[in-house]
């Protein structure tokens, strides 16, 4: 068993990349996703470079910002995707939503990490979108177009980023002993477990674009754990 511990969210603000960043040279954090239409975007590819940072991903967004192509079935009246971590119940209420316009906005994102730092990683979505049915023949498509493995990808019948993932290290669970939890749970398996994380420092950036920032300190500190590193258990 190893654990594959993603840090998602590289590129919402620098505050956001520079957390990420420590929590993958000092901590655990075996790589990380950028969002590629957030404030912090063209700070984390600066540091992708200046680092040498090899494990960087897309984190493919469809519920956060603004689009990066003409996808007028995406936006509201100001320009900023409509779908929220809602969408499941937004698509229902019959939100019209053209899926070409998703899969030229996605194929967008990745084709402009290319541009800023080569051949991405791997692939996963803000909010798992990309596991929304009516998206999977997308994620499918674009996943073989460019090559990629996808998180959860073999729930959908592509190349996936781990054989199995754990979401669970979040909020009132973002204590060391998830990770003996999780090791103890898939310990005699042959097998890799991405385990996703939000580690981050706070900035006015973050606190704007989710709700979701002091805990993301919270797991920083956690994922920076000598006792977790010296572990054994994660690939770096």
């Amino acid at each position: 068993m190893k654990l594959i511990v993603n840090a998602d969210d590289f590129g919402l603000s620098r505050a956001v990349n520079y957390g990420i960043l420590d929590a993958m040279q000092i901590g655990i954090v075996s790589s990380t996703t950028m969002m590629m239409n957030m404030p912090g975007t063209s700070h984390a590819a600066d540091l992708i470079d200046r680092e040498g940072l090899t494990k960087v991903g897309v984190h493919l967004v469809l519920t956060s910002g603004r689009p990066l192509t003409n996808a007028k079935s995406l936006i509201n009246d100001q320009g900023l995707f409509k779908l929220s971590n809602q969408f499941a119940l937004e698509y229902e209420n019959n939100f019209i939503i053209d899926p070409k316009e998703v899969e030229n906005e996605w194929v967008q994102q990745i084709e402009s990490f290319i541009s800023l730092a080569g051949k991405p990683n791997h692939l996963d979505s803000h909010h798992h979108i990309h596991l929304f049915k009516p998206f999977q023949p997308i994620i499918k498509r674009i996943s073989e177009k460019f090559d990629l493995p996808v998180r959860s990808g073999n729930q959908i019948g592509v190349s996936s980023y781990a054989d199995y993932f754990e979401d669970g290290f979040y909020k009132h669970a973002v204590e060391e002993k998830y990770f003996h939890r999780i090791a103890n749970k898939y310990g005699t398996e042959n097998k890799t477990i991405e385990i996703m994380s939000h580690p981050a420092y706070i900035d006015n950036v973050l606190m704007e674009y989710s709700s979701y920032s002091d805990g993301r300190l919270n797991e920083l500190s956690i994922l920076m754990s000598k006792a977790l590193k010296d572990s054994g258990w994660f690939l770096k």
